[in-house]
């Protein structure tokens, strides 16, 4: 019996009997049998611990406004699985999404593959099938062994280096920022947008010879009385203040400005402009629609003193703009933009304050 996009996502869940299990072999091996070539003409990898899916919705907005075929792989969702793939700037359907999962599971043989995996490889055969100018992937944790790291990108972007998923990734930056740093390849372009990155992901950039393109050294950010300025030698750009209004916004948009022009596309500069004001990320880092009753604070918060709205219940330990976590009736239909998050196998089951956290994605 066909099985229903529905159906099949239940189904991935039990196929592996881990929910994450780094590592390239299974899915390489697949993506052999699947025959899987390059997903567009151009590849962005972006990877970080905050910041990502911003810097991929810049990315989009920019490159459709100049008139480029891009597709988006993002995780996780919002409401629907769908969200996770677009092409040109449309989701997938479910038909389509289901064709992709019974390819997969015709080639994968007994190599068990994760829910993510699974998602991955669906993403990379419609890219394919797209005929796309170019192909974004935001990695799902990590860098080094995240399913994403099978396709070699043209420019790697990483947009900050925090303490997350120490359980895998190690317990300080610098292990992290090590793991982060295995998506850049030899001889190719690497956005860091950080102004102080880890010296792991400096190293692993030289000892490579990645061409290394950083943040308030390479490429500045100026605040103007009205909007900001992009600028690197030879050449400038005023924009209007970014729709994600979050002050880390602009790094994010600057990031983004800086990976298509080492791509050397031909992006003219109302194209920036405009994908600058009009971008739009689900439950990104931006303004908060209301006040939380309960709120946490993550290393995160190092990042953006003073950017927070006034009245806080607890204003020694403002809320995280990357992990706000309060009772879900708080929060009005407004505010659907931020992620509900359920930990591993406790998607579609009944909301305990352990479970769900409203996170942005920033």
């Amino acid at each position: 019996m066909k099985r229903t996009l529905d159906q099949w996502l239940e189904y991935q869940q039990a196929v592996h009997p881990k929910a994450i299990d780094m590592g390239l072999e299974r899915i390489g091996e697949v993506a052999h049998r699947l025959g899987l070539g390059r997903p567009a003409r151009q590849v962005v990898t972006v990877a970080g611990t905050n910041g990502k899916g911003s810097t991929v919705a810049f990315l989009e907005a920019i490159a459709r406004a100049a008139g480029l075929r891009v597709g988006a792989y993002t995780s996780p969702h919002l409401l629907r699985y769908n969200e996770r793939v677009r092409v040109d700037g449309t989701d997938a359907d479910d038909g389509q999404l289901v064709s992709a999962f019974e390819r997969i599971e015709t080639a994968r043989g007994d190599i068990p593959l994760t829910y993510f995996e699974y998602g991955t490889l669906a993403a990379l055969l419609l890219f394919e099938a797209a005929d796309l100018d170019l192909a974004l992937l935001e990695v799902g944790l990590g860098g080094r062994l995240d399913a994403t790291n099978i396709v070699d990108p043209d420019v790697a972007v990483i947009t900050t280096v925090d303490l997350d998923h120490q359980d895998y990734l190690g317990d300080d930056r610098e292990s992290i920022g090590a793991e982060k740093a295995g998506i850049l390849r030899a001889g190719r372009p690497c956005v860091l947008a950080e102004k102080d990155p880890p010296s792991s992901v400096l190293r692993r950039a030289y000892a490579i010879g990645a061409f290394a393109i950083r943040g308030h050294s390479d490429y500045l950010i100026d605040l103007l009385d009205e909007g900001w300025r992009w600028r690197e030698p030879g050449y400038e750009i005023d924009l209007p203040e970014p729709a994600l209004e979050a002050p880390a916004q602009r790094g994010n948009a600057a990031a983004a400005i800086a990976a298509l022009r080492a791509l050397d596309l031909a992006i003219p500069d109302v194209a920036i402009r405009e994908g600058v004001r009009t971008a739009r990320a689900p439950a990104a880092c931006s303004a908060c629609p209301v006040r939380p009753n309960v709120c946490s604070t993550s290393p995160t918060i190092r990042r953006v003193p003073g950017n927070w709205p006034t009245g806080w219940p607890n204003t020694r330990n403002p809320p995280s703009p990357c992990s706000v976590h309060c009772p879900t009736r708080t929060w009005p239909a407004s505010a659907r933009r931020w992620r509900r998050t359920c930990w591993p196998g406790t998607w579609g089951r009944s909301p305990t304050p352990a479970r769900v956290a409203w996170r942005s994605r920033n």
